[in-house]
């Protein structure tokens, strides 16, 4: 399994291929277009600003994710070892919403769970409501 850090890290390389192939395609357009490009190039300079500001904020939660190991409370970019009666030892990582994936393990900070662990230690109980009902867990171990 990769880690939140890695996933990132991968996300924000193909975005900058993204940026480098439009920049590319940018100066195509500007060597060899006519007026019926204007549009096209208006199109690509909306997408490389968007690209481009996907990238910041990747490598904002990137800062975030790599500055987790600071506090011995459970942050953004903690994986934690969590049990109730049903689930044993299940290891999650928190992450900003727009990493979730909860198939891989990584829990949104926005979700209820995740809320509920935030700056929680080791040892700690935490509850918190689903549409099923009050769920419980305890926190095993924090891994930084």
């Amino acid at each position: 399994m990769s880690t939140i850090q890695e996933r990132v890290k991968e996300q924000i390389t193909q975005v900058k291929d993204e940026i480098l192939s439009i920049t590319n395609q940018i100066e195509v357009f500007r060597n060899e277009g006519d007026e019926a490009d204007v549009n096209i190039m208006r199109e690509l300079q909306d997408k490389l600003e968007i690209l481009s500001e996907k990238v910041s904020n990747l490598q904002k939660n990137l800062s975030i994710y790599q500055n987790a190991h600071a506090s011995s409370a459970i942050q953004v970019g903690t994986s934690v070892s969590i049990s109730n009666s049903n689930v044993k030892n299940k290891v999650i990582t928190l992450v900003m919403p727009e990493d979730a994936d909860p198939v891989s393990g990584f829990i949104s900070s926005a979700s209820p769970l995740g809320n509920a662990l935030l700056e929680k230690k080791s040892g700690e109980s935490v509850q918190f409501a689903t549409p099923g009902g009050v769920q419980e867990f305890t926190i095993e171990a924090i891994e930084k």
